[in-house]
Formats: structure tokens, C-alpha cells, sequence
């Protein structure tokens, strides 16, 4: 009896997912069904470490820019790499509510902006904006300078090297310049070398893309009997108990300041001071509330800036005469003063822009970003019912030879004219594009600078970065450098 019952609630859940399956084959428009094979489908397209981006780019470069996958039978999603549609979809209310990749990191993030729901990020992406206003972020610059002259002084110790790798160096100056700009506080990682909250970033981001891409630790049920489970349970409590950890610092400084009578207006303006003062539908943010918060822009702040500068050095490593365009432009901004940047130096550094512009182009933070389509769209010959996940494929973009002739060409240049609507959207698009999105540039943009008034950046001879799939960009081997005094 129990064996029949069994056979007839898998045949009940086979049935399900075959309805399923041709209920949405039938609505959706506009996209090509790629082949696969019965019930597993396109799983070898995700599962790999190092091949999910060359595989959807493959997809992607065969059937165009709007392709239905299933991770297996049953389980759809939209690979768009189609910059009309990603426009459409992340310029309307459509394009607000995140998918289940966002869910995957609810333990992590909480309900922070990146990851709520999007009634609540309306009223957090309202309180959040006047921290990074023009005028704010103009002092943030100024604050640079602290952690990026540790830096340099540290990549000098690596002259004459044949070949380190970079990115830990960067990791730790960009967590120093997010806790001093964004936290108000000197967390010094770089002198004291803490590297632990990196290392658990790196980690709960694989975490998170294996359960993306797994079946099994997709389900909460079963995930909870798996290694990744009681890895997560350690690694974000870690994680939680470090921003904990930040935000205690930063109050008991502005306690310290007003039993000390010190007058608090000609403190520097932080993120987090903006959160403690904060409220949201009346009442001041919880200390869980702020956790998710200051723990999304301590991952946002320093993760991808982080990246970006390494895969900049990379890329002026492997064209010197690139590199030599960029020096002569400081060199025509700075003459032989050794000053540090001010926000209109930056403004100026125009060539500079265009070389992260095109690193960002090829190596975009984020390769995908995802969204649940929660309501029908119709959209030019393109109809897309609601219920589906869309993985808008950054990658794919910038790679199309239809935006960007010869692709695999680094070439800073295409950025000389304004690009295609969308053809570009290294940090999103729409409403709910990247809050830290100036920010992240800024320190970009000067601690490249400030590497190459320093140092001739040198490639390392048969190194080539192995990319790897996670929530941001990652490299299995490394960012490889070497570096002469200039």
C-alpha cells in the first residue's frame, strides 16, 4: 500500500512539472526553447565551476539574445541578453522583485536593500540616497587617501617579484576605505591583516552559487542534511558578529564625542551615522535592521571595488601602451606634485575612465543578475508570463558583437561615444540599479591612479585568469602582477 502511494505522488509530481512545462511553452513568446536532454535538461550548462559563463555565452551567441533554459525539467529560466528587453524589464515595476538567487542569501544580508522585497526597498532606497549625494560623496574622496597610502606602501614590498597575486592587497585597503567613509571607523585591516571577513565573503558566495545550481540544496529540507548547511550556519555568523562588531565601534565613538562635548557637525558624515538616525515607518531601525543594512554595503562597498581595480591593473598589464595613455594623462594632471587626488582631479581623469569603462565591459562585477517576472509582460513580439525567473546575462551583453564590434578586443576607445541604451549596465540598470554605484568609480578610479603614479604595472608571462561563477566575479588562480618603481 505504501509502495503504491509512493509511485502515485511521484506520478502526481511528474505530471505537475509536464503541465507546468507545456503551460509555459505555450504562453511565452519571443524566445528560443534551447534543446536538452529529457528531465535533466541544461543542469551540465550550471553545473561546472568554471565553465557556466563560457556555456551561456555559447547559448547565448546560438540562439540570440532571449533563450528559455531549465535547470531540469520543470524548473525554467529566461537567459536575456537582449538589450531592448533588459531594459524594459529593469526600467518598469517588473524588474523589482528579486529571484530566488536573492532568497538563497536571506541568512547573510537579512532584508537589506539589495535582497527585500520591493515595498520595503522603496522606503530603504529612499532612506539610503541622501548618503551618497554628489556633495558626499565628495568628502568621501578626500578619506581615500588614508588607506591608499598604506597600499602603496605595502605593493612596494612586492617590487621585483615575478608575479603576485594582487587582489588579497586590495581587499583589504577597500574593506579599510568602506569602514572609514561609509562606517566612520579605522578598522586598519590592512596593518593588522584581517583577512577572515574576506575570506567568509569568498566563501558564503560559493556557498550560495552551489545551492543555486543544486537540486538538492535548493529544497530547505534537504539542504539542512548537506556540509554547505552547518559551513553557512559558521561562516555568516562570523560575518554578522564582524558588522556587529563595526556598528558597537561607531557607537561608542559618537558616545565618547558627546560626553566629551565635542562638537558632532564637524565630524566627518558617515553611512551609518545616517542609519543610526534613521527611521523607517516612524521608529528608529532595529539592531538586526542595521546588521542587514551596514552588512549589505560592507560586502557592496568593498567586494567589487576591490575586483574592479585588480581586473584594471590586469588588463594595463597586458597593454602597455594603454598603461602609457594613462600615465601621460596624470602626468598632465599632477606635473611632478606628489598630492593626492581631489574630486575634480578624478573628474578629469577622463582617459582613466574609459580603461575601467572597458575592463568593466569585459569583466563585468557581476556576471548575471536576476529577477522573478511577477507580472505578464508584453513587450514588442516578446510575451513572458508571470512566475518565471530572468537572468539578465551582463556577460553576454558586453560580449555581443552586435553592440560591441570584436568583443574579445580590449580597446578603451569604445568609450569615447556614449554606448547603446543597456549595452552597457555594468552595475544594473532601472530603479533598482546599484545604490553604491558613484562610490564604487570614485575609489576605482583613484586607487588605479594612484598604482600607477607609483608603480609600472607588468604582466606575469603565461598567466591567464581563470573565471570562475559567484555571486560576484572570482578568479580560481588569482589576479597576477608584477610592478616596478616608476
Amino acid at each position: 500500500m505504501l509502495f503504491t502511494v509512493i509511485i502515485a505522488l511521484l506520478i502526481t509530481v511528474v505530471l505537475q512539472f509536464i503541465y507546468k512545462q507545456h503551460k509555459i511553452n505555450n504562453q511565452l513568446k519571443g524566445f528560443v526553447i534551447a534543446p536538452g536532454p529529457p528531465l535533466l535538461k541544461h543542469f551540465h550548462v550550471f553545473n561546472t565551476e568554471l565553465g557556466i559563463l563560457p556555456n551561456l555565452l555559447d547559448i547565448s551567441n546560438k540562439y540570440g539574445g532571449r533563450v528559455k533554459l531549465d535547470y531540469f525539467y520543470g524548473m525554467p529560466i529566461l537567459l536575456i541578453t537582449d538589450k531592448d528587453l533588459i531594459g524594459h524589464i529593469l526600467g518598469t515595476k517588473s524588474g523589482l522583485l528579486k529571484d530566488a538567487m536573492y532568497e538563497l542569501m536571506e541568512k547573510w544580508l537579512g532584508d537589506g536593500v539589495l535582497t527585500c522585497k520591493p515595498d520595503k526597498w522603496k522606503t530603504s532606497r529612499k532612506m539610503l540616497n541622501p548618503a551618497f549625494s554628489v556633495p558626499l560623496l565628495q568628502t568621501y574622496v578626500y578619506s581615500f587617501e588614508n588607506s591608499v597610502r598604506v597600499l602603496i606602501e605595502k605593493l612596494k614590498s612586492e617590487v621585483g617579484n615575478s608575479g603576485f597575486n594582487v587582489l588579497p592587497y586590495l581587499s583589504l585597503c577597500s574593506l579599510d576605505i568602506i569602514c572609514e567613509t561609509g562606517m566612520g571607523i579605522k578598522l586598519n585591516a590592512q596593518q593588522n591583516k584581517n583577512s577572515q571577513y574576506i575570506e567568509d565573503i569568498d566563501e558564503i558566495g560559493a556557498i550560495i552559487l552551489r545551492r543555486l545550481f543544486s537540486p538538492i540544496k535548493r529544497l530547505p529540507f534537504t539542504y539542512r542534511f548537506t556540509k554547505d548547511y552547518q559551513k553557512e550556519l559558521e561562516v555568516v555568523a562570523r560575518i554578522r558578529d564582524f558588522t556587529r562588531k563595526v556598528i558597537d565601534d561607531r557607537k561608542r565613538t559618537k558616545a565618547s564625542r558627546t560626553s566629551n562635548n565635542t562638537d558632532e557637525k564637524n565630524k566627518e558624515y558617515s553611512l551609518l551615522d545616517m542609519l543610526l538616525e534613521a527611521e523607517s515607518d516612524g521608529r528608529i531601525l532595529t539592531n538586526e535592521e542595521l546588521i542587514d543594512e551596514v552588512q549589505t554595503f560592507l560586502f557592496g562597498g568593498h567586494d567589487t571595488s576591490a575586483t574592479s581595480v585588480a581586473l584594471s591593473l590586469y588588463c594595463l598589464s597586458k597593454h602597455p601602451d594603454i598603461q602609457d595613455k594613462v600615465v601621460s594623462e596624470l602626468e598632465s594632471i599632477f606635473g611632478s606634485n606628489d598630492r593626492y587626488p581631489t574630486p575634480n582631479d578624478l573628474n578629469e581623469m577622463r582617459y582613466l575612465e574609459m580603461v575601467i569603462k572597458e575592463t568593466m565591459r569585459y569583466y563585468p562585477p557581476a556576471p548575471f543578475i536576476s529577477r522573478m517576472i511577477d507580472e505578464d509582460i508584453s513587450f514588442n513580439d516578446v510575451f513572458i508570463p508571470k512566475g518565471i525567473p530572468a537572468m539578465i546575462f551582463l556577460y553576454g551583453v558586453h560580449m555581443n558583437p552586435d553592440y560591441y564590434p570584436n568583443p574579445e578586443k580590449f580597446d578603451p576607445s569604445r568609450f569615447e561615444k556614449e554606448t547603446k541604451p543597456y549595452s552597457f549596465i555594468p552595475f544594473g540598470s532601472g530603479p533598482r540599479n546599484c545604490i553604491g554605484r558613484r562610490f564604487a568609480t570614485l575609489e576605482v578610479k583613484y586607487t588605479v591612479a594612484q598604482i600607477l603614479r607609483n608603480f609600472n604595472v607588468l604582466e606575469v608571462p603565461g598567466h591567464l585568469p581563470q573565471r570562475t561563477t559567484s555571486i560576484v566575479i572570482r578568479f580560481k588562480n588569482g589576479m597576477m602582477i608584477r610592478l616596478e618603481l616608476r
